[in-house]
Parts: structure tokens; C-alpha cells; sequence
């Protein structure tokens, strides 16, 4: 190479590095896409290593997946070596209508995915959704995080089957769901516990933050 050619490189070689720094997004970073689960839209957020064990993060009636990526659940679980997915359910954020039975939408959501087995978190509503998930297919769920769901009484007769590692979360000051409900949903499983979160309500993962991702962090990092 000439001494002119060689000077250019070196002038351009910032703009090189910088051009190709966009091109490639860093590994485990935040991704954001929508996917098809038969014929639904589902909104999906995902981060962490490819390699990692899977935790599907559903959310409650009035919060979206973008719930966790403000509170950093995503940030946190991918930093850890999680890989994290969180998703919008049907007819919330940015998903469409889900036109099927709701008790298969985790399993076909899953099938999409080509996720063999998941550490479920599950707060207020979702319940709907995790609950047939747990008891009719545990074999997908390697870990369970129920947070007040709701649906808990119209499962308890099957839940003493469901073995998988259990962190039940309640937030003290709860006033739609008492935690002795919570105490409930613990006692129906044989391998659960009952955390209640100080200084909390409903959705305890709002004002108990910190100790929340603790919790659920150091569970996880045993169990799933």
C-alpha cells in the first residue's frame, strides 16, 4: 500500500469502526419485533444470551411488557444470564386478538418459539394464562413465579400436582387479593414458598423494586 493509500485508512478508520459498531447490535442486547402465534400479532421484548435458561415475563391488566424494561427486570435477568422474554399479551400493548381458547395461547406461544422449558413469571391477570400452563403441561415450566394472580381457587385441586420450584410473591398491603391467599397457593403446592413483599400492594414489583428483582433473581439463579 502507498504512504498516500495508508494515510487514508488511518483517517477513516474511526468512521469504520463507528459504522460497524451500528450495524451489529451487541449480543444479548434488547430486542423489540412482533411475532406470529398462529394468526396473532404478539408484541415481544427479548435480551440476554441465546444460551441462557428462558424466563417468560407476562404482565397484569394495566402494564405492558414495556413494564419491565422500565423497572430494568429485562436489563437485570440478561445481566445475569437469563435470557429474558417479556410479551404483550393478547389484546394488550401492541398485540392483536386472540381469536382461540386462552388456556393454549402459552403453548402455542411457546411451540412458536421453539422454547422447550421456561421460568414463568406471573402476575394479576396473566394468571389465566399460567395457570393451565402449570398444571396441564408442568413438563414446559421449569420454575414458577405467581405474583397475586388471579384464577388461584379454580385451580387448587390440580396444583398439588405441579412440582416445579415455586416463589410465590404478594405484597403486604395487597387490597384486591389478601395474602392469605397467597398462603393458599403455597400450602396447595409441594415444592413453594410464600414471599411477602414489605410496603407493597397489588402490583408489589412497582414500589417494592429492588427487593422484588432480588427475590426473583436469587430464586431463579437455584431453581430454573
Amino acid at each position: 500500500m502507498t504512504a498516500t493509500g495508508q494515510r487514508l485508512l488511518l483517517a477513516l478508520s474511526p468512521l469504520i469502526a463507528l459504522l460497524g459498531s451500528c450495524a451489529k447490535a451487541e449480543p444479548g442486547a434488547l430486542v423489540e419485533y412482533d411475532l406470529k402465534v398462529l394468526d396473532t400479532s404478539i408484541h415481544v421484548r427479548e435480551a440476554g444470551p441465546a444460551d441462557g435458561k428462558v424466563v417468560l415475563l407476562l404482565h397484569g391488566n394495566a402494564f405492558t411488557s414495556a413494564t419491565w424494561q422500565e423497572l430494568g427486570t429485562i436489563e437485570q435477568l440478561a445481566s445475569a444470564g437469563f435470557h429474558a422474554i417479556a410479551i404483550d399479551l393478547p389484546e394488550k400493548g401492541e398485540s392483536g386478538k386472540w381469536p382461540h381458547v386462552l388456556e393454549g395461547f402459552l403453548l402455542e406461544l411457546l411451540d412458536e418459539m421453539k422454547i422447550e422449558t421456561c421460568a414463568l413469571v406471573s402476575p394479576s391477570m396473566s394468571g389465566a394464562y399460567a395457570f393451565p400452563l402449570v398444571t396441564i403441561h408442568q413438563h414446559r415450566v421449569s420454575a414458577f413465579v405467581p405474583i397475586a394472580p388471579v384464577r388461584i381457587k379454580q385451580f387448587l385441586t390440580a396444583l398439588p400436582e405441579c412440582t416445579m420450584p415455586t416463589l410465590v410473591l404478594w405484597g403486604v398491603n395487597d387490597s384486591l387479593f389478601p395474602v392469605d391467599l397467597g398462603r393458599d397457593l403455597a400450602n396447595a403446592m409441594p415444592n413453594a414458598r410464600l414471599h411477602v413483599l414489605p410496603n407493597a400492594e397489588h402490583a408489589c414489583y412497582m414500589q417494592a423494586t429492588e427487593p422484588f428483582h432480588q427475590e426473583l433473581l436469587a430464586f431463579l439463579s437455584t431453581s430454573s
